[in-house]
């Protein structure tokens, strides 16, 4: 901090990009060679510019991704850190019961997600907090910034489409966004806790016909922590998590405008793909736990183990397209969204396809050959002055239908060891 009203903050890394960590046979962060560096730097930054007075406050924040909303095991499906945000704007207004929040999210050029949340605190033991997002594939739109209206009621998802695009898609170049988060701690030393995204559902009224293709598209995470004091000043704490995201959560008509962010690594020329939400992405569901003991600012051990189906919906999706012909004019399409298949069926008048088409929009477990991916791990800690510390962790792992591929069995160790020096 610069002063009591202003701060900075980053991750200043010098290590390896992407590619070279997720080697086989990969034995230290560190590069050795120039296309191991990873070029991104810093990957976080930020400044911030607060002030608080007697029952309320203010923070003005500016930074490159980082956020996350929710305090969770495994990542938040609302809005994860791992987002890689090129940069965003956020404000902050507070008491001791209520919290208001607005932000501006520019996820790459003419695609910026408008954000607003409110989170109230009830009986001090329950928490509760709603947002709304508006992601929209084009300039910037002031109508966004109001904290009072509502994105929704703007019907903003028929603004910016083409009469090919309306006809394949329905709506394009925006999607709405939804997220809900609770916490109750009914007893001393538990938190129980609960996360819900949406950025589609089809209400009762819309359940019929070729509407009947569009996927709701949503997840849930509920989670349950315990912490106990011990009689030596430590902690044992355990904590179990469940995460669902159905197989289109995060993912609208194209990737323009789906929840997700692409860079160009400058290194590698690979891509370097990332959900707003969930590592996991869609098409996932996971159950994990952890049990450990820790003496605070002397030594930790936890033990952990992770159970996850992941279903074939992901980044591979993006990849499906083709041209077609509508009203005498060619244009690309991408085609693997239940609507738009539903769409290209019905003008050649194919039932089968159409049939199919509904059913995959209808479909909420994972889609076509399951993975089963299984973690144990064991990490630790210790300290040996306030400002030097060591970690270690060892990961076990095995896969079944390793990448969706019938029958395919893998596994693998991963083993890490880092030390960190506090210099002031």
């Amino acid at each position: 901090g610069i002063s009591n009203y202003f701060t900075i903050g980053g991750d200043f890394f010098i290590g390896k990009n992407y590619k070279s960590s997720n080697e086989n046979g990969n034995l230290t962060n560190i590069p050795i060679n120039y296309d191991q560096f990873e070029f991104m730097f810093p990957r976080f930054g930020y400044g911030s510019l607060g002030i608080t007075f007697a029952d309320w406050g203010a923070n003005l924040t500016a930074g490159k991704e980082g956020l996350q909303i929710g305090n969770t095991l495994t990542g938040s499906i609302i809005y994860n850190n791992t987002f890689e945000t090129d940069n965003f704007l956020k404000l902050e207004v507070y008491s001791n019961l209520v919290k208001y929040t607005g932000a501006i999210m520019e996820i790459g050029p003419e695609k910026i997600l408008y954000w607003h949340q409110i989170d109230v605190r009830f009986f001090k033991k329950f928490k509760f907090g709603a947002m709304e997002g508006a992601l929209i594939n084009n300039d910037f739109d002031i109508r966004f910034l109001n904290p009072i209206m509502i994105f929704h009621s703007y019907a903003f998802w028929k603004n910016f489409s083409n009469e090919t695009e309306d006809h394949y898609y329905n709506e394009s170049h925006a999607c709405s966004y939804l997220g809900v988060t609770l916490e109750f701690n009914p007893v001393e030393y538990l938190r129980l806790y609960g996360l819900y995204a949406m950025n589609e559902i089809q209400l009762p009224n819309e359940q019929q016909g070729k509407w009947l293709s569009y996927p709701d598209s949503l997840g849930g995470q509920l989670g349950a922590e315990l912490t106990i004091p011990s009689s030596k000043g430590g902690y044992w704490k355990s904590n179990l998590e469940a995460v669902y995201t159905s197989p289109f959560l995060y993912i609208k008509q194209a990737p323009e405008w789906s929840l997700y962010k692409q860079r160009k690594d400058n290194v590698t020329w690979q891509d370097v793909n990332s959900w707003i939400g969930s590592p996991f992405g869609p098409d996932t569901f996971a159950v994990t736990g952890k049990f450990g003991y820790e003496q605070q600012r002397k030594w930790s051990v936890y033990a952990g183990y992770m159970i996850k189906l992941q279903g074939e919906n992901g980044f591979n999706l993006f990849n499906e397209k083709k041209n077609v012909e509508y009203k005498g004019k060619s244009s690309e399409v991408y085609t693997y969204y239940p609507y738009t298949k539903y769409t290209l069926a019905d003008d050649v008048n194919d039932q089968s396809g159409r049939d199919a088409a509904l059913k995959e929009g209808r479909n909420m477990w994972m889609t076509g050959i399951c993975e089963y991916k299984n973690q144990i791990s064991l990490d630790g800690s210790y300290c040996f002055t306030d400002r030097l510390s060591l970690d270690g962790q060892f990961i076990y792992t095995f896969v079944f239908n390793n990448k969706n591929t019938a029958d395919d069995f893998q596994q693998g160790i991963q083993c890490s060891l880092s030390g960190k020096w506090i210099i002031y």
